[in-house]
């Protein structure tokens, strides 16, 4: 496995780039999966991609809004 990140000094750590994308993923995730009725609502008024906080895009074509809170 390698090393996810890369200590620049003794407080601060340079995160490598391939584990953001898996970061942002499961931001994405877990927003759809807490707000996904409220998210079916925005689709269809027109919203397809909705912005998270840190850039993190949300693709609403991607993921399934059409069910209960406790299925999500």
């Amino acid at each position: 496995m390698p090393e996810t990140s890369v200590e620049t000094d003794s407080n601060a750590y340079d995160w490598r780039e391939w584990v953001n994308e898996y970061i942002n993923e499961s931001k994405r995730l877990l927003t759809v999966r807490r707000k996904n009725v409220l998210f079916k609502h925005l689709y269809s008024f027109g919203a397809r991609t909705l912005e998270r906080k840190h850039a993190v895009e949300i693709d609403l074509t991607e993921y399934e809004l059409d069910m209960y809170p406790s299925e999500a």
